[in-house]
Formats: structure tokens, C-alpha cells, sequence
């Protein structure tokens, strides 16, 4: 959800082993401003970096296919 300091330290915790969610439709989650919170968390880390924490590792993991 909002863990800045995560996304920082990516390098050290492993990005291929991070998954990020919003846990919605909980009340502490991200949305309705998801978009705003990765674009602020994000911001600075390379596009891969992102599509690996934000979806491809979770594709992985749970074996489901991205288009």
C-alpha cells in the first residue's frame, strides 16, 4: 500500500521477491487514489523495477498470464 521506504530500499530487500497491493475494498486502503500514491512512491525507480512489483511478480507467483 504506502510503503515508501520499501520501494526505497528495493535494492536491498529484492525487487524480484516485492508485490504491491491496495487492499481494497478495506478502509485502509489506497483507493479511490491508488494511481496517486504509485505515481508519489515510484517516483525515480526505474519502469521495470515498477512493472515487476506493481505486476509481474504477483503474475509469477499466482501463474497467470499479462497482455
Amino acid at each position: 500500500m504506502e510503503d515508501d521506504l520499501g520501494v526505497q530500499l528495493r535494492d536491498a530487500i529484492g525487487v524480484d521477491t516485492m508485490l504491491w497491493g491496495s487492499d481494497f475494498p478495506h478502509a485502509e486502503s489506497t483507493w479511490p487514489k491508488s494511481r496517486d500514491f504509485l505515481d508519489r512512491i515510484f517516483t525515480g525507480v526505474p519502469e521495470p523495477d515498477v512493472r515487476k512489483i506493481t505486476s509481474e511478480n504477483a503474475a509469477r507467483m499466482f501463474g497467470f498470464k499479462l497482455d
